[in-house]
């Protein structure tokens, strides 16, 4: 017995030693501070940008910690592919030089994509862009999409500056259409009209700072056009009747902080994201009657405050189970519009999954609102996975209407309403390929199922 004990005891002194010396060792290191930095692979006006992301001055020393946050700031830019650093040490100094090997892309380049489903989803993606990295960091955009649903274009010039605290400048001009119809065919123009469609215009700007240590903060102001198209009957014929239009001209500005680390860009098992945004609105509405002349009938003038949270991550439960969860909650202290289905079509949409995304449903929209869901993950190995995704969606004051079409404020609290989806997913490089199946609480007896094959891509909108 004792000399277990004082085996344990002798075992107990040698492994304090060990750390001991350890410790020792390590307090002989010298303290990383690099000084100089040596680029390749870059030319003196690219090297000029990319070392103001780690000092401001040649003669300026910078830590480890600088290191790091400037490597991975030039890492996220989309002009850098790969960066491969190297430190060499100067005992005459103590310092160290950074040697850093990095690959650009090329400048022009042409990408072409979508997505196949068997619902209406279908899309065509094609985009050009020009990129430059000399002083500071410049990228020009052109893409669109071409779709039954959702139909877009949009320019975005960005620059990018290496100050102090870096800065972005970006300026988005887009057009968009949202056509919600009832009929599905494969890569078809319906030509029938919907029952409800949007149309988009605008031109924002936006600077961008970095917020924390994995965030961004945007500040954006712009101008825009929204019509909504709609029918305010049951009863449609298709033939003779004409869509109620409302048109509302705006002026807003937001305010926005935002962080990502999803591992995909639809059916991501890792990371996390995050945004908070506020905005405020300023404008006018013009309304339309289908029956009768073109002509507005009345113009009211709106203001409103808008803010929105939104936050899913995913957490490793096993080497197989992975738990995400969903948060999206808003708050819009907007006016009613001039009748209940204009008033519905611009509320707030809670739209968590992707099949939502392109789907009009009056029961999941309203100005003030709080969802959450749960996404239970089952990985069956690199490439496949069995997603579950289990959402409720309660207004805070749902919007109800009279019998002259004319909205107004429910009961607080007095609905909940929800949705589930379970699907089988394979990740590709090139996108994702899904099979499913979903259910809506509301309209009674609304189930769906379908098979995508793509990446369901949209472009930026007005109100985020």
């Amino acid at each position: 017995m004792m000399d277990s004990i004082k085996s344990r005891i002798h075992r107990r002194v040698n492994l304090d030693n060990i750390r001991l010396r350890r410790m020792v060792y390590r307090s002989n290191f010298p303290e990383l501070r690099f000084k100089n930095i040596i680029i390749d692979g870059a030319n003196p006006q690219q090297q000029a940008y990319m070392k103001k992301e780690f000092h401001k001055s040649d003669n300026k020393e910078f830590t480890y910690e600088d290191l790091k946050q400037g490597y991975f700031r030039l890492l996220s830019d989309k002009m850098i592919s790969e960066i491969i650093p190297h430190a060499i040490y100067n005992p005459e100094d103590d310092t160290y030089d950074l040697h850093l090997k990095v690959k650009l892309e090329n400048n022009f380049a042409v990408r072409l994509g979508g997505n196949i489903s068997t619902s209406n989803s279908n899309q065509i993606y094609l985009g050009l862009s020009y990129q430059d990295l000399n002083y500071y960091a410049k990228e020009f955009i052109l893409d669109g999409q071409l779709g039954k649903v959702y139909n877009n274009v949009q320019f975005m010039a960005k620059i990018d500056f290496a100050t102090a605290i870096p800065t972005s400048y970006r300026l988005i001009g887009s057009i968009s259409t949202f056509d919600y119809f009832k009929k599905d065919k494969l890569f078809s123009r319906n030509n029938k009209p919907a029952f409800n469609q949007k149309d988009e215009r605008f031109l924002k700007l936006q600077v961008g700072l970095p917020f924390l240590s994995s965030k961004r903060a945007e500040f954006g102001v712009g101008i825009a056009r929204i019509e909504d198209k709609y029918f305010q009957k049951s009863v449609i014929d298709f033939g003779n009747d004409k869509f109620d239009k409302s048109r509302y001209d705006l002026f807003g500005g937001s305010i926005s902080f935002n962080g990502s680390t999803l591992n995909s860009k639809q059916y991501p098992t890792r990371g996390y994201r995050e945004a908070l945004v506020a905005q405020i609105f300023v404008g006018k509405e013009r309304f339309y009657p289908g029956e009768g002349s073109t002509t507005s009938n009345n113009k009211d003038h709106h203001s409103w405050l808008q803010l929105s949270y939104m936050k899913e991550k995913y957490h490793n439960m096993s080497e197989h189970w992975v738990l995400g969860w969903y948060l999206k909650a808003l708050y819009a202290s907007k006016n009613f519009s001039e009748n209940y289905t204009a008033t519905m079509m611009q509320a707030g949409e809670f739209s968590p999954t992707l099949h939502s995304k392109l789907t009009y449903n009056e029961a999941f929209r309203a100005n003030q609102f709080v969802g959450a869901g749960i996404r239970p993950i089952y990985r069956l190995s690199q490439m496949f996975h069995l997603r579950g995704e289990f959402y409720g969606f309660m207004p805070i004051y749902p919007i109800e209407k009279n019998s002259l079409n004319k909205a107004y404020y429910g009961k607080a609290f007095s609905k909940f309403e929800y949705l589930g989806e379970i699907s089988v997913v394979c990740q590709l490089p090139f996108g994702d390929i899904s099979a499913y199946v979903n259910h809506y609480s509301s309209p009674k007896r609304e189930w769906n199922v379908g098979l995508s094959i793509g990446l369901q891509l949209f472009n930026y909108r007005f109100i985020e």
